[in-house]
């Protein structure tokens, strides 16, 4: 005869191992439509990740927390087309989609890179910085000598000088460069 096995064994069996785990503080939205708008993931991807089995819409609510849980582990270990997709043709015509917006942009110069927006920012930071040691070196030897009326004037005109160039340097920042 066998000996019975004890009826808590499930839960021995089930009981996770290790430290608890902390679980995210995210909201719980009210509909699908709240949690689109909250939060810009698409309607499209939310209906899709529900249709595919998600745990995270119970009750008619949306669990945040479970859902990016369920979509990350979708996107990254799973080789379906992502969700909002029905196939992988429909994502690749949406990443053209993209893309050729993007070129659109591009062209139109609505739109640069990102290194190249930086490279032009620091440009004019650096030009900036350089009229302040230009302007430490020569105006010393200029002012020498001069009342404070007379040194006053130079000043003023100086900075309005170096402000507008300044600003002409910087109105340069995000123009696209045709070579």
């Amino acid at each position: 005869m066998r000996p019975k096995k004890p009826k808590n064994h499930l839960k021995r069996v089930l009981k996770p191992i290790g430290r608890p785990r902390k679980t995210l503080d995210l909201p719980i939205y009210d509909s699908i439509g709240q949690c689109a708008a909250s939060t810009g993931i698409p309607r499209a991807v939310l209906k899709g990740a529900k249709r595919d089995g998600c745990l995270a819409f119970r009750s008619n609510r949306v669990y945040l927390a479970d859902f990016l849980g369920w979509f990350f582990k979708k996107m990254f270990n799973s080789t379906e087309p992502p969700p909002g997709c029905s196939t992988w043709s429909d994502a690749l015509n949406q990443e053209r989609a993209i893309a050729e917006r993007e070129a659109r942009e591009r062209r139109a110069g609505r739109l640069m890179e990102t290194a190249e927006a930086k490279s032009q920012a620091k440009a004019a930071v650096h030009f900036v910085f350089a009229s302040y040691d230009r302007m430490r070196r020569e105006l010393p030897p200029l002012l020498k000598g001069c009342s404070e009326v007379e040194i006053a004037t130079t000043l003023d005109k100086q900075f309005e000088t170096e402000r507008k160039n300044s600003e002409l340097k910087f109105n340069e920042v995000g123009t696209t460069k045709t070579t």
